[in-house]
């Protein structure tokens, strides 16, 4: 047997693809999704100079800095990227150690999980010119100055103690990525921060840029771990983690592939254990099967 993962960020999905071999040769699809509701608790595209001026851009006098300008956006005119020549282009200096944060205070009013999306892009050398996004609460009083890696120098993975790390040590895309976070959050105040750093070796441009980025309470969480159990020459089982409230589940089975506006409309199964059993199938068939939660 073998398995293969894929996901699917524009449908909030986890998807498994999985074939038995021999008799038990029936091939499933699996995908987790999520009706959305969501509460806005933070956006920011970098165009409002009110809004930009909230954040601080912890430079000094390192080579390499945060700038918020025209040099890289996914949209509009401005973007917040590293610089190596106050502003005028996303461009690094590899040969000059820098360690660098942009941070903004922002307040989360309850417990409860949360979606953070940004656009990003960013070359640099894997694992040591890297961006990271953390989400750091104020009363920690974490010292975001330039200069201090915070115990980071030589591993990415090496976070501070109470850090929440949103987007970890990403590296070696030239182009825009579109990134999609789901988070569980304590209530209370946080800087949201990008930390970039490099060392003096090596490193390709551009460095880090960010665009786009919002953070939107998930009324309606996506559950976890969709997986096949009990495989049988015509029959397996689904199983699923429910990460929110949810006491029932919906289930659609279908032989071809469904967009989001197709599983609004698809005849579901409800369920109120978190397993299903499948019956009846055929030997050397796809089979696409959708788990949401009902809120």
């Amino acid at each position: 047997m073998r398995f293969h993962n894929q996901n699917n960020n524009s449908m909030d999905n986890i998807q498994k693809h999985f074939s038995a071999a021999a008799l038990c040769a029936a091939f499933l699809f699996f995908a987790a999704f999520a009706s959305f509701g969501q509460n806005v608790i933070y956006q920011c595209d970098f165009e409002d100079a009110t809004e930009n001026a909230e954040w601080t851009l912890a430079n000094g006098s390192q080579t390499n800095q945060w700038y918020i300008g025209t040099a890289a956006n996914n949209g509009g005119s401005n973007g917040l990227y590293i610089t190596n020549d106050g502003g005028a282009s996303n461009a690094y200096d590899n040969t000059s150690t820098s360690y660098v944060y942009a941070y903004r205070e922002i307040n989360f009013t309850e417990n409860a999980w949360y979606n953070f999306e940004l656009d990003w892009r960013g070359y640099g050398q894997y694992y040591y010119d890297i961006m990271n996004m953390f989400l750091i609460p104020t009363s920690v009083n974490p010292e975001l100055s330039a200069g201090n890696a915070n115990g980071m120098e030589y591993s990415p993975y090496s976070t501070p103690s109470e850090w929440i790390v949103i987007l970890g040590a990403q590296s070696e895309y030239q182009e825009w990525q579109h990134a999609f976070i789901e988070q569980e959050i304590e209530a209370g105040t946080y800087y949201l921060v990008l930390f970039w750093k490099n060392n003096n070796s090596y490193g390709d441009n551009p460095p880090a840029a960010i665009d786009n980025i919002s953070i939107t309470k998930n009324n309606c969480v996506s559950i976890s771990n969709v997986w096949v159990e009990d495989v049988e020459a015509e029959s397996a089982t689904i199983v699923w983690e429910e990460r929110g409230t949810a006491t029932s589940w919906d289930i659609v089975i279908s032989l071809d592939y469904l967009e989001d506006a197709d599983l609004e409309s698809a005849d579901f199964i409800t369920v109120t254990d978190m397993t299903y059993s499948l019956t009846g199938l055929e030997p050397l068939t796809y089979y696409y099967i959708y788990v949401r939660a009902e809120y």
